[in-house]
Parts: structure tokens; sequence; C-alpha cells
């Protein structure tokens, strides 16, 4: 099937025609993976400055609390709150990887859904 198609190419000297086409969908490509990886750190960045404000109020709190609740509840609440954070961070970023990757399952469904080309002879 593509040896008939280089044929064709030959025949009408298109093989710089489609050699630009390549590399303009590469382009685009590189330029949507970039991004891509440019709003995950974005977004990483967010949530680890939210999570740091949330764990600095936390400790703040148990400092100026500490007269008033035991001392053993606030530090096993600092050392919860920590772990908490880190895993928070961590199920955002991967449910958003998830959800990435869905779509293309998605499309890849779609695909497999439609009608099929005729063939080369009829």
């Amino acid at each position: 099937m593509v040896i008939n198609g280089m044929i064709s190419l030959r025949a009408y000297r298109k093989f710089d025609f489609f050699r630009i086409q390549f590399m303009e969908a590469i382009e685009k490509s590189a330029n949507s993976t970039f991004c891509y990886i440019f709003t995950n750190r974005w977004v990483g960045v967010r949530l680890d400055s939210c999570c740091i404000i949330f764990g600095i109020s936390t400790a703040a709190f148990s400092i100026f609390s500490r007269d008033y609740i035991d001392r053993e509840l606030l530090t096993f609440s600092l050392q919860i709150i920590s772990d908490v954070l880190v895993f928070f961070s961590l199920s955002v970023r991967m449910a958003a990887e998830v959800q990435n990757m869905m779509v293309s399952s998605q499309r890849i469904y779609a695909y497999t859904q439609m009608d099929s080309e005729d063939l080369l002879e009829k």
C-alpha cells in the first residue's frame, strides 16, 4: 500500500511538499508537549505553595495554642498534617495525569467506532 503511494509521489515530485507538512506537524507536537509540561509545572508550584501556606498556618496555630492544648496532640496533628499535605499534592497531580491520559484512550475508542475505508481496488 505504501509502495503504491511512493510511485505517485515520485511521479508528481511531491516529496518536499509532504516533508514540509511533516516538519510542521512535528513542530506543533513539540509545542503542545512543551505547553503540557509547562502547565503541569505551574500547577505543581501552585499546589506546593498552597500546601506550604496551610502547613505554616497550622504550625503557627500549634505554637500559639501550646499552652491550651496538650503538646502530644499538637505534635501528632503536625505530623499528620505534613503527611496529608504530601499525599494531597500527589493525588491532585495524579488525578490530572489520569485525566490527560484518558483523553487519548477516548480518542482511540472513537477511532475504533469509525467506519473502515474502502478497499484499494473494487
